[in-house]
């Protein structure tokens, strides 16, 4: 399959929505299957240097496929070690990485995570990750937050 840039930030903008493969395929023009997004999502990955769909939303950022929304009225209050692992999301590393980094257990980490997503309305931690660019907790490169 050969690569299309809108076609690219299509898929980027709505694994960042939260949408699963399915979703993708059948809101692309034309629809694409299973399969065939599955092959998009990775053949993407592969090009943004990541494994994880975090670590693609965050560098659609960075590449400025994608753009964030108007800031949000109210900004969340996190500490530093949730600002932490944010970072560490949007960088793709896996909660075992971030666990060794940081001592605490993998387990812990995870309930960390999915604390955040609940805490932002996140569906999944690619959307997590859009929704803290938005809220400007993570950096983008035009330097917002």
């Amino acid at each position: 399959m050969t690569a299309s840039p809108d076609r690219d930030a299509a898929v980027l903008r709505h694994l960042a929505d939260g949408l699963v493969a399915i979703q993708i395929g059948r809101r692309l023009t034309p629809p694409l299957g299973l399969r065939a997004v599955t092959t998009v999502i990775a053949d993407l990955a592969s090009s943004l240097g990541v494994s994880g769909r975090p670590g693609m939303v965050a560098q659609g950022y960075r590449r400025g496929i994608l753009t964030p929304v108007a800031p949000q009225t109210v900004r969340l209050q996190l500490d530093d070690g949730e600002v932490w692992l944010l970072s560490r999301l949007a960088d793709d590393w896996s909660e075992a990485k971030m666990a060794a980094e940081c001592g605490q257990n993998v387990k812990m980490i995870g309930t960390r995570l999915r604390r955040l997503c609940v805490r932002f309305g996140a569906v999944n931690r690619a959307n997590l990750v859009k929704l803290a660019v938005d809220a400007r907790v993570l950096r983008t490169p035009g330097g917002a937050a």
